[in-house]
């Protein structure tokens, strides 16, 4: 699900809440974005996914192997709108490539100016999502339930694809740059189990050493190659994952391509 998708679906949830109340949530209706969040979480395949008697909305992520012992993060947001102005039937209204100036609400005429919300310029050439005047848009706190969702990586089938062709492409490079050394490697062995004509025994040297040296550097592309495939494995489960692989990665070739004690 992309981004601007995602967001125009949970804003269509009426989740307002209602002042005065003892019961937890305020409203039931709040229910029903509830039980969609556990949905995707569980989608997404976070784990102990839930949603309590009281709305409350629970997942984990397990840490990452060996990273059992640090410090857990939580990410937190409400689903409940503020009762001072409906939240029901929202319509909201998508602005592309923002002019940075004032912003006219289709519906009632009102005016978000910049005078009075001067951030609002500095979103010059983005897409904003405002309400159409009738009703609350029900960003806050329904952006930081996308966000929340959003770190643990986009369903939409478009990334997918972009994530698969990364894998192929990096996989075809491999490939390539491995039977370009082995094809090397082979001219360099007939070289040297042949017969050299008199007079050509330099010569035959210095083109063995020029086809070992590029088939070095070929065998070497082709392990970065296949290094480089690890995060973007782990990047079909989401950015946090892509994140991690890399960070593991970097450190596990700095530690592979240094020098063992005492070789310098």
């Amino acid at each position: 699900m992309k981004v601007e998708e995602r967001f125009l679906k949970y804003v269509s949830y009426w989740t307002t809440s209602c002042d005065g109340q003892e019961q937890i949530p305020s409203t039931d209706r709040q229910f029903e974005l509830g039980r969609a969040l556990a949905d995707e979480l569980r989608e997404l395949g976070l784990s102990q996914v839930k949603c309590d008697e009281h709305c409350y909305v629970y997942g984990l992520l397990p840490a990452t192997e060996g990273y059992g012992h640090k410090k857990a993060v939580g990410l937190i947001a409400h689903m409940d709108t503020a009762p001072d102005f409906s939240g029901r039937d929202v319509h909201p209204v998508i602005i592309p490539d923002y002019d940075g100036g004032d912003v006219t609400l289709q519906a009632t005429g009102d005016v978000l100016r910049v005078s009075d919300f001067p951030r609002l310029s500095s979103r010059r050439g983005q897409t904003l999502i405002v309400t159409d005047g009738t009703t609350l848009l029900g960003a806050d706190d329904k952006a930081g339930a996308w966000r929340l969702l959003h770190v643990f990586g986009s369903s939409s089938p478009d990334l997918l694809v972009i994530k698969v062709l990364a894998l192929l492409l990096t996989l075809f490079f491999a490939f390539f740059c491995f039977a370009s050394s082995i094809r090397l490697y082979g001219h360099v062995s007939f070289m040297i189990g042949t017969c050299t004509a008199p007079g050509e025994a330099g010569r035959r040297i210095r083109i063995a050493a020029a086809c070992l040296e590029q088939a070095a550097q070929q065998f070497h592309l082709g392990m970065r190659a296949f290094y480089f495939l690890v995060p973007l494995v782990l990047w079909l489960f989401g950015p946090l994952f892509l994140t991690l692989g890399a960070v593991g990665m970097l450190l596990a070739l700095y530690r592979m391509d240094r020098l063992p004690p005492g070789a310098e």
